[in-house]
């Protein structure tokens, strides 16, 4: 994985300094280096985007969006993302936190008395970061949520319920889906805007961020009309 990391990084800083890039001269034998990335990861396809200067200066499908009846990725494609969303939540906090609306570092309690946690001591201790940084000690209690009827508020008034399982805080990293959740619906409270409003007028429209949608319906429902198949 870090090999794949450093050449997209290294891709990215080619020209760096040069007046105009020439693409095809920067990226020779990248096409074969992304066919091979596919083979080695066992992976159906990728979609690819270089921005150089603020400008997209290169963008290309590698593989099969259906690998069945190989239909290409193409530069339209769309793909879940799943926890990647995790970074869209993050930024609109962050956006929260420079308002002065949330703090990174305060507990969280203060900015949101309706959030509560198991004990007092979390209740006075667990921040922002905390939540977003997987540092709380709770574990993930996945099959909560998982292909369950709650709202994302049903799901923030049960967090109360969960009792850590590493105290004291932040002494390890437990992956867990439901801090998420509980900031995502912490942004509705603070802004009367549900998390998929909020992220759509701060952050998807200003970066003209236009075909991308927040569920698998709705992707599906596209008038780009391509996205990757999940077998």
């Amino acid at each position: 994985m870090k090999n794949i990391i450093l050449a997209f990084f290294s891709l990215l800083s080619i020209n760096i300094i040069a007046q105009e890039i020439n693409i095809s001269k920067s990226l020779k034998g990248f096409d074969k280096y992304m066919s091979d990335v596919l083979t080695d990861w066992n992976e159906p396809g990728a979609g690819v985007a270089i921005i150089h200067n603020g400008e997209l200066v290169f963008v290309k499908g590698y593989g099969y969006r259906d690998y069945g009846n190989k239909l290409p990725v193409t530069k339209n494609t769309l793909f879940q993302i799943a926890s990647n969303t995790k970074l869209f939540t993050t930024i609109a906090a962050g956006m929260l936190v420079e308002k002065g609306v949330l703090n990174w570092d305060k507990p969280i309690t203060e900015s949101v008395p309706e959030l509560q946690f198991y004990n007092d001591f979390l209740n006075s201790n667990v921040t922002l970061r905390d939540m977003l940084g997987h540092k709380t000690g709770i574990s993930r209690h996945d099959m909560i949520w998982f292909q369950s009827d709650f709202s994302r508020k049903e799901l923030f008034e049960r967090i109360k319920y969960l009792e850590p399982s590493i105290p004291p805080l932040r002494q390890d990293f437990i992956y867990n889906n439901l801090m998420y959740t509980a900031v995502g619906y912490s942004i509705e409270l603070r802004t009367g805007k549900t998390w998929e409003e909020y992220v759509k007028e701060n952050i998807f429209t200003p970066l003209e961020m236009n075909n991308t949608v927040f569920s698998i319906a709705e992707m599906q429902k596209s008038s780009i009309m391509e996205f990757l198949i999940m077998r």
